[in-house]
């Protein structure tokens, strides 16, 4: 590939430029589509500091301010959401009775799935 390759935009230089524009390659943006997922599954959902901070750790370099509005584009299945208090009828139900009943389903699981409860 030459400079006058480029020049005349070749394919390949065209490709190698818009590589350098894309902080993490569509791979990555996939895996970190499926971690925020999963900790959303797992009631702890992600914010966009979380988001850039994977992100960065995975690229090796800072994405920009408006670097998620990107992602949250390629991945609409994301949703911006805000914390909220603990709902008073919630709180009322975490209490020892519901704990050890909880405690007690999960031992009787472990107990029926030796090696591990399925998915």
């Amino acid at each position: 590939m030459t400079l006058l390759d480029c020049a005349k935009g070749h394919h390949k230089c065209i490709q190698v430029a818009a590589s350098k524009r894309h902080l993490l390659t569509p791979g990555q943006a996939d895996t970190l589509f499926q971690w925020a997922s999963h900790r959303a599954e797992m009631g702890m959902p992600s914010s966009i500091q979380d988001l850039q901070a994977e992100a960065a750790a995975m690229a090796g370099r800072e994405p920009g301010k408006q670097w998620h509005k990107i992602f949250f584009k390629q991945f609409p299945e994301l949703q911006l959401s805000k914390a909220t208090k603990l709902d008073p009828k919630h709180a009322k139900n975490f209490n020892e009775t519901v704990i050890q009943d909880y405690f007690n389903q999960m031992e009787h699981l472990y107990a029926r799935f030796p090696g591990g409860i399925p998915p």
